[in-house]
């Protein structure tokens, strides 16, 4: 009888233990999010004006080839910061580059968010870098138990540079989805290559900002070193990585053709990084507050009456939906160009859209909604005919209050012209909407637009998220 006693009470308390661990779990998870800190100040835009060189970089196998290359050139220190890294085909491409830079002398730093630390658990290739004299590898803020109140701040930022000369930075992950040619479907993404130049020797100027940034999160507290378990099993990984690059060498002769500035990027009459706060915790909405700045700015500078957004979803909350209405009150022409239902790869960025776009056009903007095969991860805003603001800052509240975003605000009439050409070929296949001072909406077709709904499995999807998400939204 005792005995039975004792058992019951046993799982009495295993089942306290295991709700509570679940409270601890969801409350940690939920709760933070919520938290909405108020700029203390509203951030000024401090456009710079030392002139660097830019190029866009729009093509998949070209993005891959271009970090290969910068890899290759360096001389003394690598930094590559990326919020996912998979061990995947174009994955161990840049491994290889990185560890064959290592072997060479080059000091190689890797930073890594957290959420994805399990992708590279396993990875052969990291493990070898990890055992590397001449390599570090720090995880950012990793997901744990008892800072599980801390899983939902992510660091989000996508560069890499090479020596103080020369970066790239955009919205490219290191994998097969965003890389190379590996895949037959493939996120259609955009990345900035920047080089400096000799003029600006003892100059403030980007690249400098860029590697000063990273040092930033690198010194973080919350920046784990990751070492290699199994330290003597990494010769082989090793090897495996040497023999990859000479093959990937010669199958890319490229690879080893130093960048030339002069006939591969354009000028520009200033880059600045921009970018919001750093720490695992809640944070003031200083990056997006800056790029509404920088807007103004330009408008009362410049004369730019409009803004176009180019972004794979929206979810905004009502601060960011002021922000937007308040440049539409001022004369400012508001346009996001966003994934339809159909192209979208984000079920939860998707369904929230079909809960908000009322919303999203009663600030004043127009929405349009481009489809394809491939769906468009591209992040970038264009002010007027100059600036040009690329990064991995999507227009949604994580964005803003949740993750670490880094921005480049690119001052270049010829880059701005080129990128409203691409916008507007890309338009051709979508549905634009307005919504009229009298609350009408107007709706206009590219010449190539043909409407094609979301299968019915994707739309009974959305249906039932559309019912679940208000109570999620912060966490999206």
């Amino acid at each position: 009888m005792q005995k039975d006693k004792r058992k019951k009470l046993y799982k009495k308390i295993a089942l306290a233990v295991i709700l509570a661990l679940a409270a601890y779990i969801f409350l940690s998870g939920y709760i933070p999010p919520l938290i909405r800190k108020k700029a203390a100040d509203s951030p000024t835009f401090n456009a710079s004006i030392s002139s660097e060189r830019a190029a866009v970089i729009d093509d998949n196998t070209d993005a891959l080839l271009y970090r290969l290359r910068l890899i290759e050139s360096a001389k003394e220190e690598i930094c590559l910061s990326t919020y996912s890294y998979y061990d995947d085909e174009s994955g161990n491409d840049v491994a290889c580059a990185l560890y064959a830079a290592a072997d060479r002398g080059v000091k190689v730093k890797i930073l890594i968010d957290g959420f994805n630390e399990n992708k590279i658990l396993r990875a052969a290739a990291f493990k070898a870098l990890a055992a590397h004299e001449n390599a570090e590898i720090k995880i950012y803020n990793p997901v744990r138990l008892f800072t599980f109140y801390r899983s939902n701040f992510r660091m989000h930022d996508k560069y890499l540079t090479s020596d103080s000369s020369a970066y790239i930075l955009g919205g490219r992950n290191v994998g097969d989805l965003f890389l190379g040619d590996y895949r037959t479907k493939q996120n259609i993404d955009r990345d900035v290559l920047v080089c400096r130049e000799e003029e600006n020797d003892g100059k403030s100027d980007s690249v400098r900002e860029v590697k000063e940034y990273f040092s930033s999160v690198w010194r973080l507290s919350e920046s784990k070193v990751f070492s290699s378990k199994s330290m003597k099993k990494t010769s082989t990984a090793s090897d495996a990585l040497r023999r990859r690059y000479t093959a990937l060498k010669k199958s890319y002769p490229i690879i080893s053709v130093p960048i030339d500035p002069t006939t591969e990027t354009m000028k520009t009459r200033g880059i600045t990084l921009i970018h919001g706060e750093v720490t695992a915790t809640a944070k003031r909405p200083v990056l997006w507050q800056t790029l509404l700045s920088a807007v103004r700015q330009n408008v009362t500078e410049n004369g730019a009456g409009d803004l176009l957004i180019q972004t794979p979803y929206a979810i905004c909350d009502g601060k960011m939906y002021d922000g937007i209405s308040a440049l539409t009150d001022s004369g400012v022409t508001v346009r996001l160009i966003t994934n339809s239902i159909r192209s979208g790869a984000n079920p939860w960025g998707c369904a929230d859209y079909l809960n908000e776009r009322t919303a999203i056009l009663k600030t004043g903007a127009a929405i349009t909604e481009i489809g394809g095969s491939r769906s468009a991860h591209v992040k970038t805003m264009l002010s007027g005919e100059n600036l040009c603001f690329i990064g991995s800052f999507n227009l949604d509240m994580r964005s803003v209050y949740l993750n670490t975003e880094t921005v480049l605000a690119i001052d270049c009439n010829e880059m701005n012209a080129s990128l409203r050409e691409q916008a507007a070929a890309q338009t051709e296949s979508g549905k634009t909407t307005r919504r009229t001072a009298g609350g009408e909406y107007v709706f206009s077709y590219g010449e190539n637009y043909v409407f094609k709904d979301a299968p019915l499995l994707k739309r009974a999807t959305y249906a039932a998220l559309r019912v679940v998400l208000p109570l999620f939204r912060h966490l999206l």
